[in-house]
Order: C-alpha cells, then sequence, then structure tokens
C-alpha cells in the first residue's frame, strides 16, 4: 500500500512537470539505468563556467555599465561647430566661416560619472560573485557524485554479490536440513533491504549528477 501510494504521487509529480493533466493516464516504459556515465575531468567542467547563462548575463550586463560609464565620459569633450555664413550689399561681397566649440565650465557631468562609475563596479562585483559560485556549485556537485559512485562501486564489488551469494548458500543448506526456513527469512529479508539500498544509491548518484548538470549549464555525456 505504501509503496503504491509513492508510486501515485511520482505519476502526479511527473504529470506536473511535463504539463499534463491530473487525470491524465501515464504509464511509464523502460527500466531504470542500472550504470552511469562516467564522471568528466574535473578542470573540464570548470572551464565550462564561463558557458553558463547567468555567467554570460552578469558578463552582458558588466560590458553595458562600463559602455555607459564611457559614454559619460566622452561628454565631458566639447562639442566643435563648423559653419559659413555670407553676405552682399551694394558695396561688397562677404564669405566666411566661424568655428565653435562649447566650454562646459559648470556642467562637468561629474554627478553622472560617478553614478555611472558606481554602477559598472557593482556589475563588476556581481559577475565576479556569480563567477565564484559557479565554481563553488560545481565543485560541490562534483565531489558529491565522486562518492556517490564510490558508494555504487562498493555496492557492485562487494555488497551485492556476497548479499546473493549468501542466500544462495542458506537456502542449500535448508534443502539440506541444516538450518530452518527462519534463517532463510532472515536471509531473504537482508536481500531484499540491500537491494533497495543499492537502488537507493543509484537514485542519489543521479540526482549528483543532475544536479552537477545544473551546475555546469549543460549536459555531461
Amino acid at each position: 500500500m505504501a509503496a503504491s501510494t509513492a508510486y501515485k504521487n511520482a505519476l502526479l509529480s511527473l504529470q506536473t512537470l511535463i504539463g499534463m493533466p491530473s487525470d491524465a493516464e501515464v504509464i511509464p516504459e523502460g527500466d531504470l539505468a542500472a550504470g552511469l556515465p562516467p564522471l568528466p575531468d574535473r578542470e573540464a567542467l570548470l572551464d565550462r563556467i564561463p558557458a553558463r547563462p547567468d555567467i554570460k548575463a552578469a558578463e552582458a550586463e558588466t560590458r553595458r555599465l562600463g559602455a555607459t560609464l564611457a559614454l559619460t565620459k566622452r561628454e565631458l569633450i566639447p562639442n566643435v561647430t563648423w559653419s559659413l555664413f555670407q553676405g552682399r550689399d551694394e558695396r561688397r561681397y562677404d564669405l566666411g566661416g566661424a568655428l565653435s566649440v562649447e566650454l562646459p565650465l559648470f556642467d562637468r557631468k561629474q554627478a553622472e560619472i560617478t553614478e555611472a562609475r558606481a554602477r559598472a563596479s557593482q556589475a563588476l562585483i556581481r559577475e565576479t560573485g556569480v563567477t565564484r559560485i559557479a565554481r563553488k556549485d560545481i565543485e560541490e556537485s562534483y565531489a558529491a557524485v565522486a562518492s556517490s559512485l564510490s558508494e555504487l562501486d562498493i555496492f557492485k564489488q562487494e555488497i551485492l554479490g556476497r548479499t546473493t551469494e549468501n542466500l544462495g548458500l542458506l537456502q542449500y543448506a535448508f534443502r539440506e536440513g541444516k538450518i530452518s526456513f527462519y534463517d532463510v527469512r532472515i536471509a531473504q529479508r537482508e536481500t531484499i533491504e540491500t537491494r533497495n539500498a543499492h537502488l537507493e544509491a543509484l537514485l542519489s548518484a543521479q540526482r549528483a549528477y543532475n544536479a552537477l548538470e545544473r551546475a555546469v549549464g549543460g549536459d555531461l555525456r
């Protein structure tokens, strides 16, 4: 009953994730993958940090505010105006030009420049912070995956085979009348618990892989 309830709740969660109505019929097909892809090189994953969407967004914001600061500073450069004029009366004909330069004696854009510089500095700090968080996320997720794979390796090489072999020996001893069924029942229960623990370890490893993919910002395969 508990397993049936958990199964139904999992189906409802799946329907919510993929946007299906709650009353729709969902029947998962296929088998749970018994293996996981090999763990990529740690440094190679860290080299993919600049490709993360949040890093790209932070870099774009830094460039935008840097360009705003540069534009504000350029407004201090005086505008040079060149004009031509001509005139004619009964006695003479005049033709000439005039060059004018606006000197910003009072409006030096200091407030605008200070604000733009502060915004650009804040954007750079945010970009640095996001990069550090991304590196931390990858390193923590990488350690979690490595730990999960080590746990699965122990299950595969030591626990599962030994548990199955022990159950087989006890079943043989029971058929030979050397032990009671109670001893076989205990071994069966331990075998089921061990296999369930292996599935939980496999689920934890898959979740660790998913977290690492989110930290990297792409597929690990």
